[in-house]
């Protein structure tokens, strides 16, 4: 019977033993109504912990300081760049009115300067307001003789008022007209000169010509001898490659480092060999909404071909900065994403502080924040000062 006894008791107690096993083992319940890290807007808070050695612990490690100086630091900022057409150095060539192209003047490559003939149309509409300054010219010129002979008959006594103030009248008219089918002409692209060349040339023929806002080279050519057009159709498009704007995309964390005006160089992606120096233009408000970067641009003149349009550049800055925080890199370590020292506030006292980063100039690490001139960092056994500080956080 004891032996039975022995047995139940040995199975019952093993059986306690495994589900208090598979409760430890359990996996803990989540909560769904909170907002997950990733999604919430609170931002991680990294408390200052203080960390005192013992008097063996600092003879061991012997840990050398820097001393923080403030000053001012100038260095380059270094960012990704695209080439793009300079303001008023490319062109679209668009059909001033309907018709059908008559005459191709220009091809694809071809060197062009601001006026010459692109193409030729042949037009009814043109012709349309050909007729009609033709005839607002020639009413202008009669109700001009018109009014001069009657200021005559006017000045004989001939006359009477009310016809001098009739014809005035019916000249102001016709001046209005005249001047209104001058700008319907000078609309479509031709010039006051070319308007009295053709009536002088006895103009019949019902072609425009159509020519280069600007001077450069035809990129792209968009029609055929014989195709119909309509108006404002994108016939072709030019490009002055003698200057170009290079944009430049920059982290937000550099964004206060950026001034208007600082020099900016352009370089070759994979190297230095070619070479381009100017001004900081503009710096666009907000981020960029591809890459959410800060975009920043410059207008240069090319040097032997480069920069060239839709090339990937490299883009330089000069930063200047007054009160600058730099110390050595050996100062730092990293916890996951954040950079930490150690601050020394006492004889074996120091403080551990997050600081940010914002980049490696040719002195150490540029710091923003969490420093001031004057404090002492270790720069020495600062692994060991880390693992110290972990295992204090452990303890507690």
């Amino acid at each position: 019977m004891n032996k039975i006894w022995i047995l139940t008791g040995i199975i019952v107690l093993a059986l306690g033993i495994s589900a208090c096993q598979k409760e430890d083992n359990a996996p803990a319940a989540v909560d769904i109504s909170k907002t997950p890290p990733s999604l919430s807007d609170a931002k991680p808070t990294q408390q200052i912990q203080t960390l005192e050695l013992t008097e063996m612990q600092a003879q061991e490690l012997k840990i050398e300081t820097f001393t923080v100086e403030s000053k001012e630091s100038r260095s380059f900022l270094n960012a990704p760049g695209m080439v793009f057409p300079a303001p008023n150095h490319s062109a679209i060539v668009s059909a001033p009115v309907d018709g059908r192209v008559v005459q191709l003047f220009a091809c694809e490559g071809k060197p062009i300067a601001k006026g010459d003939v692109l193409y030729e149309l042949e037009s009814f509409h043109f012709a349309e307001l050909w007729a009609e300054y033709l005839k607002a010219d020639a009413t202008e010129k009669y109700e001009k003789t018109q009014l001069a002979r009657q200021e005559d008959l006017f000045r004989k006594k001939i006359a009477a008022q009310k016809d001098l103030e009739k014809s005035q009248a019916d000249y102001q008219q016709a001046k209005v007209l005249a001047q209104a089918a001058i700008g319907k002409l000078s609309a479509i692209g031709l010039e006051l000169a070319e308007i009295q060349q053709l009536q002088e040339e006895n103009q019949s023929k019902p072609t425009v010509k159509v020519k280069a806002p600007i001077s450069g080279v035809i990129v792209q050519c968009n029609v055929q001898l014989g195709q119909a057009v309509n108006a404002y159709d994108a016939m072709g498009s030019i490009l002055d490659a003698e200057k170009v704007m290079v944009k430049g995309y920059f982290s937000p964390e550099e964004s206060p480092l950026l001034k208007k005006g600082s020099l900016m160089r352009v370089l070759v992606k994979s190297g230095s060999e070619s070479i381009v120096t100017g001004k900081l233009d503009e710096i666009i408000p907000g981020l960029d909404p591809l890459n959410r970067s800060v975009v920043i641009t410059g207008q240069f003149k090319t040097e032997n071909h480069f920069p060239q349009v839709g090339m990937s550049v490299r883009v330089e800055v000069e930063a200047a900065i007054e009160n600058a925080i730099i110390i050595p890199a050996n100062a730092i370590q990293y916890e996951k994403e954040s950079a930490m020292i150690f601050v020394k506030t006492g004889e074996r006292r120091y403080e551990k502080r997050p600081v940010h980063v914002i980049k490696m100039v040719s002195e150490g690490m540029l710091i923003a924040g969490g420093l001031k001139a004057g404090e002492k960092v270790a720069v020495s056994q600062v692994f060991s000062l880390k693992a110290l500080s972990r295992f204090e956080e452990f303890a507690e």
